[in-house]
């Protein structure tokens, strides 16, 4: 995507940060904006509650609460180029990194956008990977294959994976062809049974792997 500058704290991390997202805090960050600018100036923001989204940074804060079952959340402040963002940590997930989800950490954050009127949107968690781990297990990929003389539609396959929005890419290979592509990072998904199960059904058996 492009999104960072020369100087940005994150300059490191950028260029393997810029395969993995799918937007960044401004367009989370709307609020101020709207109240700075002329409304007859101001543009809609590409946001919407539950869309499914990539960001990518460092934590600059962090904050942890307990439920009433007794069980940690975390509040944290993804900082990017552009500002920050309120990522929301359920126990279910959190409960996976504790301590190592620390301050100045480099992660990519894969979650579903919860916005409020009058307030700037947040994002709630349902996958995080770490920048040292993005190194490590890079090469891992999501692999379609649609067979000759099939009857899916490329639309019911971008219909499913919009709804397991994540980090890892996809590659689609067509039989016909011979030809791969790989999906830009809007298509990109969060590895799930759920998502195989539904992908296979479609497609079949043997038309969808990790590799």
């Amino acid at each position: 995507m492009g999104i960072y500058v020369s100087g940005n704290p994150l300059s490191a991390y950028i260029e393997t940060l810029d395969k993995y997202i799918t937007d960044t805090s401004k367009s989370f960050n709307t609020v101020e904006d709207e109240e700075e600018i002329p409304q007859q100036h101001t543009s809609e923001s590409s946001l919407y509650d539950g869309k499914n989204v990539v960001l990518g940074g460092i934590i600059v804060d962090k904050s942890v609460i307990y439920t009433k079952n007794n069980k940690p959340m975390a509040f944290i402040t993804l900082e990017d180029s552009f500002g920050t963002v309120e990522v929301i940590v359920f126990p279910n997930l959190y409960e996976n990194f504790l301590s190592k989800l620390a301050v100045d950490t480099v992660v990519i954050v894969s979650g579903r956008v919860t916005m409020r009127e009058g307030e700037n949107a947040k994002l709630i968690a349902n996958e995080i990977k770490f920048y040292n781990d993005l190194q490590e297990n890079d090469q891992t990929t999501l692999w379609l294959k649609i067979k000759m003389g099939t009857s899916v539609e490329e639309s019911d396959i971008i219909g499913i994976l919009e709804k397991y929005a994540g980090s890892t890419p996809v590659n689609v290979h067509y039989e016909y062809s011979k030809k791969t592509i790989k999906l830009k990072p809007n298509y990109w998904v969060t590895p799930d049974e759920q998502l195989i199960s539904t992908l296979k059904d479609l497609m079949g058996d043997n038309a969808v792997a990790f590799k």
